[in-house]
C-alpha cells in the first residue's frame, strides 16, 4: 500500500502494524512472529504516547490487547534482522495504554472503524479500529472502507462483498487511483481487490449508500461501525498524517482569516457591498472552498422547473449586484459616463442592483 509523504520510520511502523492487523484476522493463532530492519519500528510499536505514526501504534495496541486477555498463551514476538546482521530476537506482550486527554484539548483526531459481518446470518467475525491522524473527514471515511475491504479479502471462501457507508465522496474514491485526497486508500484497494476479482467470474463488490437517518435492514452494522469508531478518543493534536484536504483546509483557514478581519472595516469592504444572510441567520463569510459562498449560491439557483440556471453570466451579473459596480448601468450613471448602455437587456430604462436582484 501507500503510506504517503511520510519518513522511513513512519512507513516502517506502518509495515509493522498493518501485519500485526492482517496476522490476527487469521484462525487459530497463538503466536505471531514479526520481523522489521527497523529499531524505531520495534521501539514504537506497543508504545502509545505520543509519536509520529502514532496512530500505527495505537491501532496495533487496539487490536492486540483483546487477544492477548483471551489466552495466556497468546504471545507476539518482535525479531529486529538488521540486513548486515544476525538477527537479534526481542520479546514483546502488547498492553494498551490509553492516552490522556489535557484539559481544553482543542479537538480529537479523526478516528475509523470497521465491522465485518459474513453470511445471510450476519455473523460478526472481526471489528476493528484505528486512528486515521489529522485528516478531514471523507478522509477518513475513505480509510474505514478501504481497510474493511482489505480485512473481508483476507477471509477464506469469500466471493462477495457488500460495503455499507454513509459517505458518497468515499464511494466517489474508493476505486479511483487519481490524484486525489486520501488517494493511497484508493490504490490499496484496487490492488488488492484486482486479482480477487480476476480469479474467478463469480467474484463481486457492491458498495451501498446508507445514510445515517435511514432506517433499514443493514443499517444496525453501519450503527456498530460508528459506536467502535466514536469509542476511541485520541487529542487532536496527535502527530500523524495529513492529507491534502486537510493541507487545503488549513490553507483556506489561514488565508480567510485575514480576509474577514478586515472585511469587518467600512474602509476596506465599501459602502455598497451586499451583506447576503446564511441558512443560520449570520452573514455570509468569505471562504475559498468549492469556490466561495456566493459561487454556491448561483449553481443552487433553479427555474420553476427545477433546472439550473447557473451559468458565467448569471454569475458576473449576481457579483455586479454584490458589488454594486461596473458595468452595471446604475454605475455609468453614478458616475455620469456618457458611453456604454445603461438599460437593461429585458428593457428596462435603467440596470440596477434592485432590478438585477
Amino acid at each position: 500500500w501507500v503510506v504517503g509523504n511520510v519518513s522511513v520510520p513512519d512507513a516502517e511502523l506502518s509495515a509493522v502494524s498493518t501485519g500485526i492487523l492482517q496476522a490476527l484476522l487469521l484462525e487459530d493463532i497463538d503466536e505471531i512472529n514479526i520481523l522489521t530492519d527497523s529499531s524505531t519500528a520495534i521501539n514504537r510499536i506497543l508504545d502509545c504516547s505520543p509519536h509520529s505514526g502514532q496512530q500505527y501504534s495505537l491501532a496495533a495496541c487496539d487490536a492486540l490487547e483483546p487477544w492477548l486477555e483471551a489466552n495466556p498463551d497468546h504471545i507476539i514476538r518482535i525479531y529486529y534482522t538488521p540486513m548486515v546482521l544476525e538477527p537479534e530476537r526481542r520479546h514483546c506482550r502488547g498492553r494498551r495504554s490509553k492516552p490522556v486527554v489535557a484539559p481544553g484539548q482543542p479537538g480529537r483526531a479523526a478516528t475509523a472503524a470497521a465491522v465485518i459481518k459474513r453470511g445471510h446470518a450476519r455473523i460478526r467475525v472481526h471489528e476493528s479500529r484505528w486512528v486515521v491522524g489529522n485528516v478531514s473527514v471523507p478522509d477518513a471515511e475513505l480509510s474505514a472502507v478501504s481497510t474493511g475491504i482489505l480485512q473481508a479479502l483476507l477471509l477464506e471462501d469469500v466471493n462477495e462483498i457488500d460495503v455499507l457507508t454513509d459517505s458518497s465522496t468515499a464511494i466517489d474514491r474508493i476505486l479511483d487511483c487519481s490524484a486525489h485526497s486520501g488517494q493511497q486508500y484508493s490504490i490499496a484497494t484496487c490492488d488488492a481487490l484486482e486479482p480477487w476479482l480476476e480469479a474467478s467470474l463469480d467474484h463481486i463488490i457492491r458498495i451501498y449508500y446508507t445514510p445515517s437517518d435511514r432506517r433499514w435492514g443493514y443499517l444496525p452494522i453501519h450503527a456498530e461501525a460508528h459506536e467502535l469508531a466514536r469509542g476511541l478518543q485520541v487529542p487532536g493534536n496527535v502527530v500523524g498524517q495529513m492529507t491534502i484536504d486537510q493541507f487545503k483546509t488549513a490553507a483556506d483557514t489561514a488565508a480567510t482569516q485575514p480576509w474577514t478581519n478586515q472585511f469587518e472595516s467600512p474602509s476596506y469592504r465599501g459602502r455598497n457591498f451586499l451583506v447576503l444572510d446564511s441558512l443560520d441567520a449570520g452573514p455570509l463569510a468569505p471562504t475559498t472552498v468549492k469556490g466561495g459562498p456566493w459561487l454556491q449560491a448561483a449553481k443552487s439557483a433553479v427555474d420553476s422547473e427545477g433546472n439550473s440556471l447557473y451559468s458565467n453570466a448569471l454569475f458576473a451579473r449576481m457579483c455586479r449586484a454584490i458589488l454594486d459596480h461596473a458595468p452595471i448601468s446604475s454605475f455609468y450613471e453614478r458616475f455620469n459616463f456618457t458611453n456604454g448602455q445603461r438599460s437593461c437587456d429585458c428593457g428596462s430604462l435603467l440596470e440596477t442592483r434592485r432590478h438585477i436582484l
